[in-house]
């Protein structure tokens, strides 16, 4: 949704925003099923950059990763965290599993964090070390989410 969300911003009003994509390995496609394949090949090809992490960066995993596979879906993650101002995660609060992880990260490195919760599309930011209620602005924001979701049918 990101993705598209930004070439749309681009083509409607020339905002000059790039598109990167970061991919944890070549070949992360290849189990998803043909049409997952299709949508993921057409980002890359429209991506402005597409960086693969595990190629052109020396990311050191931390000791509790315990698969190559998911080590590189670990720095993947952890790339996208230092080359961004801002994280936005679809995050539902569990303290498991790879988003979790990368929530994580960004909370230890001081980044400002908006979670969408899938399970009832609330929202909170992670800010000066805290996590901080929705302003009205950010509300307004939440409200135009929950639109866009519920018009894709997606979360």
């Amino acid at each position: 949704i990101a993705f598209e969300a930004v070439n749309k911003l681009n083509y409607e009003n020339r905002r000059g925003l790039t598109n990167n994509v970061a991919i944890p390995f070549k070949g992360q496609e290849l189990r998803w099923k043909d049409n997952d394949k299709a949508i993921y090949n057409h980002i890359l090809e429209t991506a402005d950059n597409v960086i693969k992490v595990d190629d052109e960066y020396g990311y050191i995993t931390d000791d509790n990763i315990r698969s190559r596979k998911y080590a590189k879906y670990y720095m993947r993650n952890k790339y996208m965290v230092d080359n961004s101002d801002m994280v936005i995660a679809c995050w539902n609060g569990d303290c498991i599993g790879g988003t979790w992880n990368t929530v994580r990260y960004a909370m230890n490195n001081n980044k400002i964090i908006i979670c969408i919760n899938p399970e009832d599309l609330s929202i909170k930011v992670f800010k000066d070390g805290k996590w901080k209620k929705l302003n009205r602005a950010m509300m307004n924001i939440n409200n135009k989410i929950t639109k866009i979701i519920s018009r894709n049918g997606e979360v």
